[in-house]
Formats: C-alpha cells, sequence, structure tokens
C-alpha cells in the first residue's frame, strides 16, 4: 500500500522544547596555556611569544572575517602563541568550544572535501602548510608560512605532542553512530550549526554523505524531541513544493513525515523517529529500501 501523510496533526503534538546537550561538558579547567609546550624537542622549535587569549566576542580581534561560524558552534575562546626554530615559524591555535561536539562541528566546516587525514584526537587533516585536529572540546590549529618538507615535519611533531597533552574525549559525536554503515563515502560527516537546507530552525544537525547504488545520498538526523523542527518545516511548505513521489510507508514515529520537491537539493524526506528528525537529500523510490532500513534500525 503506498501512503504518504504530512503530519496535519502535528502542531497540535508539538509541546514546550527541551533543551538537548550537544556532548559532555567542558573538560578544561578554564585556562588553555597548560596545552601549549615551551619546547619541542623533536624539530627543536620553542615558543618565542606570550600566550595571546580572544575571549568571546572578542574573537573578530584575531581573525579577519568569520567570527560569526565559530559562535554557530558555542565558540568560547582562543589562545595562540607562536614557535620558532632555526628553519620554521608556526603558530600554534587552541579554540575552545562549549561542548565537544561544537569543537568537531567547527573543524568539519574547516576540513577541504579531499582532505589529507591524520590520526590525532578525534580527527585531523593536513595541508601542507597547516594541521587541524579536535579533541574534546578544542579544535587545535597549528599553521606554516611555506609548504617545505622541514615545515611539514615540524607541524607534524608539535601538533602531535599538543595532542597527547589535551584532555578530553577522542570519541566522534555519538549522534553519527545512529547512520548506518554501509555505502558510507569517507571523511564527509559534518555538523550544520543552523539554516540547514535554508531553513532557520534546522539546527546543529549531523550529516553524512553516502553512495547507494548510482546514487549519491545525504542523511541528516537532530534533535527534535517534541517535533517543533519539523512542524515548523511543516508550516513553511507550500503545496506546489510538495513532491510528486510516492512514498512508500515508512516506519517514521505516528507517520509524522514529510516530503518536499527541492529544485536545488531533489526530494527531501524527513520525518520523526525516536525523538530525532531524521531524514535524506536527493530521495527516490529507488533507494527507498535503504532509507526505511536505516529508519528500521533506529527503532
Amino acid at each position: 500500500m503506498i501512503r504518504y501523510s504530512i503530519l496535519s496533526g502535528l502542531a497540535v503534538f508539538v509541546i514546550s522544547l527541551v533543551g538537548c546537550g550537544g556532548g559532555p561538558k567542558n573538560p578544561t579547567d578554564g585556562t588553555l596555556a597548560q596545552y601549549f609546550p615551551d619546547r619541542n624537542n623533536d624539530e627543536e622549535l620553542a615558543k618565542v611569544s606570550e600566550i595571546r587569549t580572544f575571549v568571546g566576542d572578542s574573537l573578530w580581534e584575531y581573525i579577519d572575517g568569520g567570527a560569526e561560524l565559530y559562535h554557530t558552534y558555542g565558540f568560547v575562546k582562543v589562545s595562540t602563541a607562536d614557535y620558532r626554530s632555526s628553519q620554521v615559524d608556526l603558530v600554534l591555535d587552541l579554540y575552545e568550544f562549549k561542548t565537544p561536539d561544537g569543537a568537531y562541528g567547527l573543524y568539519s566546516m574547516l576540513r577541504p572535501d579531499q582532505p589529507e587525514m591524520v590520526r590525532l584526537g578525534v580527527e585531523g587533516f593536513f595541508t601542507g602548510s597547516s594541521l587541524d585536529f579536535v579533541k574534546g572540546n578544542i579544535l587545535a590549529r597549528v599553521i606554516g608560512f611555506d609548504e617545505t618538507p622541514a615545515t611539514g615535519e615540524a607541524i607534524r611533531s608539535l601538533a602531535t605532542q599538543v595532542a597527547s597533552l589535551l584532555p578530553g574525549t577522542s570519541d566522534k559525536p555519538t549522534m553519527f553512530g545512529m547512520f548506518p554503515q554501509q555505502g558510507v563515502i569517507v571523511n564527509t560527516d559534518k555538523i550544520i550549526g543552523e539554516a540547514f537546507l535554508g531553513q532557520a530552525f534546522l539546527k546543529m544537525v549531523y550529516t553524512r554523505d553516502y553512495a547507494v547504488g548510482s546514487d549519491t545520498l545525504t542523511l541528516f538526523i537532530l534533535n527534535d524531541p517534541n517535533g517543533e523542527a519539523l512542524a515548523s518545516w511543516f508550516t513553511q511548505i507550500s503545496e506546489k513544493d510538495r513532491s510528486s513521489v510516492s512514498l512508500v510507508d515508512m516506519p517514521f514515529d505516528e507517520n509524522y513525515s514529510l516530503l518536499i520537491a527541492n529544485p536545488y537539493y531533489g526530494d527531501i524526506l524527513a520525518g520523526l523517529k525516536k525523538g530525532k528528525l531524521v531524514g535524506v537529500i536527493k530521495f527516490s523510490e529507488q533507494n527507498f529500501k535503504f532509507m526505511s532500513d536505516w529508519l528500521t534500525s533506529l527503532s
């Protein structure tokens, strides 16, 4: 039986939204200075400046534009210092966020499409002149001024030392564990801090890309314990935006779901499952089994 329900009663279902955390609280003790080594003996690097710290809204004094993105993920402060050897000059930045999920979220937005990954903390990448990694609620950035072999070695060595000093988890945010394991396109995990798919109420959305047959899909999930985000989305959809694609029954809770025909993203299927708003971009009947199997696994 083909059935398509657009949660006509969801607005009544929505009750007061309760807060949902993005992970453990700040594991640092309030200062980042202890994670800046005085020396890095492997590369004869030494810290040659005072540690400078920029808190809250003063971030704009340190970075040239883009401070708003950092605040989207719960930025607290950044501390920075210069390192130097006879051959190399480096800068070490430690960005503190309110939660590990916030730190990973900002990191995921900085990671390039085809990164050279490194095994530090939760995850990291190397660009030739810089290395970024995240551990706990800290995003660490080691930045050089050229791409020589000496600079690359020094960057890796200092980053490895800092990773050993930083506290906090080296596990990826737990929400990613709810995604299916088959068909994963590697290095595509992201946390979109705000305005996912252009919707202001879709915040802290966890996404991952998949190869399913000849299709490339993006699955997404976010906390929506009372259905408020889905209800808000429903109110934004006009009749012309509703997809003509037929839906096989999908195992959403209470059959609360919607299907949107988007000229840019393709068909978007979303619905409620166990207190989460889950969905897929580029949905079609050819991949409904993949989606249905995922929803069933969340039961």
